[in-house]
């Protein structure tokens, strides 16, 4: 599951309670089912007091499941759970503007990412209209760093135009943050370089550092590759079968990442990725 939330009642009584948050980027038909899943386990583990909530960050607006029944032989299972659609979300930049709550900015920059696929220049300026509104609410150091780089993944541009935006931003007058390269580096990529570079300092004890580092990261950012296709199979199929995950973590060309990166974005099924190798 993607997030789930211990919190306490205020009124006086000493319950504890479970959100679990289960977020969705693409339809998927056996969505609701999986929801169900989540929620008995939960429940199973830690009690009845859960609740279960769906944030739904498709594309498609008439796409608004809430419920998983089935029915067989006079046993009835019924489960319904609350959504939250964010293409519903109204006028997400007039509430950040007014309240300053940094959740309306993202959901802006989500729905900028939406409405701009395969219009990377209009997604440009959008970009440059967020980060413009957070330069300006007087956030501190910190929160603009954090915000900056996650409304830069979520709004992804080409990659001579990621450097072209960097250069654009760094010349506006009065801008006190320095947008850098890390800025582009999304949290797969940052982790496996890291996990990667820590490899290659190691082997560079030995073989010389500068050999080792290299490796390292070129290490690092084949990691990033496989888990990318990973998140991927994961985001439009559910769980990964074990030995779908090993054929895919035993990949080392670059070029196969890739296209095991395009078949997993592509492919109808799990099993048509599998057969494709």
């Amino acid at each position: 599951m993607d997030c789930l939330i211990q919190v306490w009642l205020l009124h006086g009584c000493k319950a504890q309670l479970y959100i679990h948050v289960e977020v969705q980027p693409q339809l998927q038909r056996e969505f609701p089912e999986r929801m169900w899943i989540y929620h008995y386990r939960v429940v199973d583990k830690f009690g009845p007091n859960v609740i279960s909530l769906a944030v739904l960050a498709d594309a498609e607006p008439n796409w608004r499941p809430n419920v998983y029944h089935t029915e067989m032989a006079g046993c009835i299972r019924h489960f319904e759970f609350p959504i939250f659609k964010l293409l519903d979300f109204a006028d997400p930049i007039g509430v950040f503007e007014q309240t300053g709550n940094p959740f309306a900015l993202v959901i802006a920059a989500h729905q900028a990412a939406l409405a701009t696929r395969g219009k990377p220049e209009l997604r440009y300026e959008e970009r440059f209209r967020l980060l413009r509104l957070l330069r300006r609410r007087g956030l501190s150091k910190d929160e603009v760093g954090h915000l900056t780089r996650l409304l830069t993944w979520l709004t992804r541009l080409p990659r001579e135009m990621e450097l072209r935006f960097v250069e654009q931003w760094n010349k506006l007058p009065g801008n006190e943050r320095v947008m850098t390269i890390d800025d582009l580096t999304t949290p797969w990529e940052e982790f496996a370089m890291e996990k990667g570079l820590a490899k290659g300092l190691e082997e560079g004890r030995t073989k010389g550092l500068e050999e080792g580092r290299a490796k390292g990261v070129a290490e690092g950012l084949l990691e990033a590759r496989r888990q990318d296709v990973l998140e991927a199979l994961e985001a439009r199929f559910g769980a990964v079968a074990e030995r779908v995950r090993e054929q895919v973590l035993g990949l080392t060309d670059e070029a196969d990442l890739r296209q095991a990166h395009r078949l997993a974005i592509t492919a109808p099924t799990v099993e048509a990725f599998w057969a494709a190798f």
